[in-house]
């Protein structure tokens, strides 16, 4: 499903980018290639200024002067003088030549001829473009002298400029080509980033329900199996199996509310109610809570308070309390008779830090992250009917919605010790 999501959204980005640098390329060059045609007539027309300005000053055209203007300035001139073809038009190109002169003078009348019946009434200069085989700049214009009509017409191709744009479109498709691909495979990269937490939180969410299935068939299961004995059962022992599902029942409940509660984690719908909360007071409603439980187990439960006074922390009590209750009862559930177990508060840099100190089986150290994942159980030693995986996992989430963390640490001489960060005066958001 997010192979195909990935590969969709990569197709769609590559699309997207393709049409944007498509779009952008075609103004650029639309704009560039106008701004080039638009300088070289602007240039055209100051050279053919220059031209018409020499014809007109000069009595003799020269040679020279001819050969000057039509090869280094890359421009077929044609000269007439009183309709009269001047000699210096080189016959090694006349038919070519006259073949574009006829053309040019054919696209000339044909723009002009129609408002205008003399060709001396035409104004001039004039200044157009017209194809044959390739495209070309024409220029005609007629000189009056004393005793002439000098007509001027000048032919510029246009295939050096038409070059120079068909090479910038290639330069434009090939680095469109690299930068598409670039940006496919980056954006190929960016989205299986963005669908990688996606793809996480689905296989937990797979890994959730079938956690959460397992657990609850354990108790459906004795529940239905104590009812079926119940009906065949004789009076006097029809109360052990009503026990049994009383038990059982309490259990279901006790998983439902727990992920009910990680649901509401999951979705933001905690209603965390922050107030001055002073640390110490809870601390020890939670030691008198679970005296009676410790020492029905034969273990002692210390507790240890700083004498300077701690300030107020700004947190959820009823929060708080819950996370404190989780994890004395983690403690005293694994940890071994006549042991101790020690509840230290202190004070650090605007911080309290909670230590709950058992001397039981200890946690591995690649197990001690894996420990605050849903239903994760740390081998038989920590497998009990009364733990789900659960209560860590909403002790994390409580005191991450507290911008706080619980780390664990390894006790000296064996053991686990839970450490409880609460950040003194913050409100949660």
């Amino acid at each position: 499903m997010f192979q195909k999501a990935h590969q969709k959204l990569t197709v769609l980005c590559t699309i997207l980018i393709t049409s944007v640098l498509t779009v952008m390329t075609l103004v650029y060059l639309g704009v560039s290639e106008k701004n080039l045609m638009e300088n070289q007539m602007a240039s055209f027309q100051n050279d053919m200024d220059v031209i018409a300005s020499n014809v007109g000053m000069q009595n003799i055209l020269t040679r020279e002067w001819y050969h000057t203007i039509e090869f280094n300035g890359r421009y077929m001139v044609f000269l007439t003088d009183n309709n009269i073809p001047l000699w210096m038009n080189n016959p090694s190109r006349e038919a070519s030549r006259d073949l574009i002169y006829d053309q040019m003078m054919e696209k000339y009348f044909s723009l002009y001829r129609q408002s205008h019946q003399n060709s001396f009434d035409i104004p001039y200069p004039v200044t157009f473009t017209f194809s044959t085989d390739e495209n070309y700049y024409a220029y005609f214009n007629v000189i009056e002298k004393e005793d002439s009509h000098i007509m001027l017409s000048v032919v510029y191709p246009l295939h050096a400029i038409e070059k120079q744009i068909n090479r910038q479109r290639i330069q434009f498709f090939i680095i469109d080509l690299m930068t598409i691909y670039i940006l496919s495979r980056f954006a190929s990269f960016l989205v299986k980033r963005i669908l990688q937490p996606i793809e996480t939180n689905h296989q937990e969410q797979i890994r959730f329900v079938a956690a959460a299935s397992h657990e609850l068939r354990t108790p459906l299961a004795v529940i239905l199996s104590s009812i079926d004995a119940c009906r065949q059962a004789a009076p006097s022992e029809k109360d052990n199996f009503l026990r049994s599902i009383e038990a059982e029942s309490k259990r279901m409940s006790r998983l439902i509310t727990d992920m009910l509660t990680l649901a509401g984690a999951d979705n933001h719908t905690w209603n965390i109610q922050a107030c001055p909360t002073q640390l110490d007071t809870l601390l020890l409603n939670a030691y008198e809570s679970f005296t009676p439980l410790a020492r029905q187990k034969n273990i002692s439960l210390q507790i240890t308070l700083p004498e300077e006074q701690i300030p107020d922390c700004s947190c959820d009590e009823q929060r708080i309390t819950q996370v404190i209750g989780i994890l004395l009862h983690n403690a005293i559930s694994y940890s071994p008779e006549h042991s101790t177990i020690t509840i230290l508060l202190s004070m650090e840099t605007k911080q309290a830090v909670l230590q709950i100190i058992d001397h039981g089986p200890g946690i591995p150290d690649a197990e001690k992250e894996k420990v605050f994942e849903r239903f994760y159980r740390v081998d038989k030693s920590r497998s009990s009917k009364e733990h789900f995986g659960l209560g860590l996992c909403i002790a994390a989430e409580i005191m991450q919605a507290h911008h706080g963390a619980i780390q664990i640490k390894d006790t000296p001489g064996g053991g686990t010790t839970f450490v409880v960060h609460f950040p003194i005066r913050t409100c949660p958001q």
